[in-house]
């Protein structure tokens, strides 16, 4: 089952999701007989001045986000009830700032106590993790209200690495803020362990780089190469290419670093995840970089050390039991995939790529070295695409032509009529729409193929049309900012709606 954890909201958690919520996905898919949770990075991100909240470009790779705190477990613990949330409203996008206020005003007296009860184990933790040094670098942040790159030379170059508290106080930062970031971290890291002792596993994504304000970017600098950012090359869709804003890693400064850096991202994610995904698995080989203040369309490639980063992830993968996924998705140079496939490493299958267009096709089977869903967070959801919405984005994003919109609309109507025509002959019921029929049959074919694991998505079960992220885009859609509607009651056999019930037999049935 796929959902991002922002989206699993309810009136206890506001209107962002928590690992509380998460934690009952958890047992829900497992009542389903589900083996495993797909959900977007769960790392730190700047969520108050700036506010910088796409998972994608990330405060930190070795540190999570405190915002999906199951605060009221935690705050039992110590004897502490937090404030209620603000409460919902209906349609209403996430304001992750006015979330991460009331989290952190509930945080701060938690964590004040949990120093109090917790201080010897919280502190040894702390010092063998790095993250007072961490903490060091998100309170001067909070102080300032600005990224690295603009703070007083004292704080910007060459600080000392904060080993322990007293040495946070000695460079200057507010020991209040360090304690709580300190706390922050134990507690998640405890609360994302204490799920992976569950019969379901995580399935986490780790994202290709950092923000150029993140953490490692100010402590670890020569790794990284800061007049160039990361992305894709021009391509059909995107002919001015893109721009991810992600300060590529060395291959020189990593490699001579021993890959350390590398090597604890990847162990911080597969403590508690059973599969990880490597975002964009094109960049163990190369990364598409732009130069600083030139278009898109001016970059180049920069090579890395393909097969020593991917020994790296066999070994760690075999030490943590954590299977290995890569995004093959996009500009595939071809070394990939049989890299991949040497390495034990599953490639992903969009079974919405493969849908038939003509009357008489059937969905391609997805390889069984695969994960496969309908869809990607990067892609329309299966009601998107039934009506439609993906060409909607491309053509007022000016990304197509009025004859190339109007040609892909004749080619979905073609599709939309042949799969209703594959499904008749397996999803049965006058009570389900068209569309709901479409879902179910490609759900439950896409289980019966040879793939290693499906993946369902919450948002296809209660047939949300709009997609959580549109490439390419920023301001120009409301990216990582939706719920998904009605998520606690998709997976319950007397709650759910007719297609959602549906799907789920049919996958699990299949599954079986």
């Amino acid at each position: 089952m796929f959902a991002p954890v922002y989206g699993l909201a309810n009136a206890r958690s506001g209107e962002c999701g928590d690992l509380a919520n998460l934690r009952a996905l958890f047992r829900a898919v497992e009542r389903r007989g589900g083996r495993y949770v797909a959900t977007l990075p769960l790392l730190a991100a700047f969520l108050d001045e700036p506010c910088a909240f796409s998972p994608y470009s990330p405060a930190s790779r070795m540190y999570w986000n405190e915002l999906y705190l199951d605060l009221e477990t935690l705050g039992a613990e110590v004897g502490i009830v937090p404030p209620a949330a603000p409460p919902i409203t209906a349609g209403a996008l996430i304001d992750y700032a006015a979330q991460y206020r009331w989290r952190r005003h509930a945080l701060d007296p938690i964590a004040l106590r949990m120093l109090a009860t917790h201080g010897p184990e919280i502190d040894a933790w702390a010092r063998s993790t790095g993250a007072y040094d961490y903490a060091v670098f998100r309170a001067i942040g909070e102080a300032t209200r600005t990224g690295w790159r603009d703070w007083p030379a004292m704080w910007r170059d060459d600080v000392p690495f904060a080993e322990q508290r007293s040495d946070a106080i000695a460079i200057g930062a507010d020991t209040a803020r360090v304690d709580t970031h300190v706390i922050g971290q134990w507690a998640m890291q405890r609360q994302l362990e204490a799920l992976a002792g569950s019969p379901v596993s995580l399935y986490l994504d780790l994202p290709v780089g950092v923000s150029c304000d993140a953490y490692e970017v100010w402590r670890y600098r020569h790794l990284f190469l800061t007049s160039l950012a990361t992305g894709a090359p021009p391509d059909p869709l995107f002919l001015g290419g893109q721009n991810w804003r992600l300060p590529p890693l060395s291959p020189i400064a990593v490699r001579r670093d021993h890959y350390r850096y590398v090597i604890r991202c990847i162990r911080h994610h597969m403590k508690v995840a059973g599969m990880l995904r490597i975002d964009h698995v094109m960049g163990l080989f190369r990364l598409y970089c732009v130069p600083e203040d030139h278009p898109a369309t001016d970059g180049v490639y920069i090579r890395y050390n393909a097969d020593e980063l991917l020994a790296i992830l066999t070994l760690e993968s075999s030490r943590a039991k954590c299977a290995l996924v890569g995004e093959d998705l996009g500009t595939v140079p071809q070394q990939v995939r049989p890299a991949m496939a040497r390495h034990g490493m599953f490639r992903l299958h969009v079974g919405q790529w493969f849908l038939p267009s003509k009357l008489g096709e059937r969905p391609a089977v997805s390889p069984a070295e695969s994960i496969a869903a309908l869809n990607t967070h990067d892609t329309a959801t299966f009601a998107g695409w039934w009506r439609g919405g993906d060409i909607d984005d491309r053509r007022d994003l000016g990304l197509i032509t009025e004859a190339q919109d109007a040609r892909e609309r004749v080619e979905r109507a073609d599709s939309r009529t042949a799969v209703l025509a594959f499904v008749k002959a397996h999803v049965s019921g006058d009570h389900l729409t068209e569309v709901e029929r479409a879902m179910v049959g490609a759900t439950g074919d896409l289980a019966i193929g040879p793939a290693e694991v499906v993946l369902v998505t919450l948002d296809d079960l209660t047939l949300q049309p709009v997609p959580h992220n549109v490439p390419g885009t920023t301001v120009e859609r409301p990216n990582w900012q939706r719920r998904v509607d009605a998520w606690a009651d998709s997976l319950e056999p007397d709650r759910a709606s007719p297609a959602a019930a549906a799907a789920l037999i049919a996958v699990t049935t299949a599954r079986r």
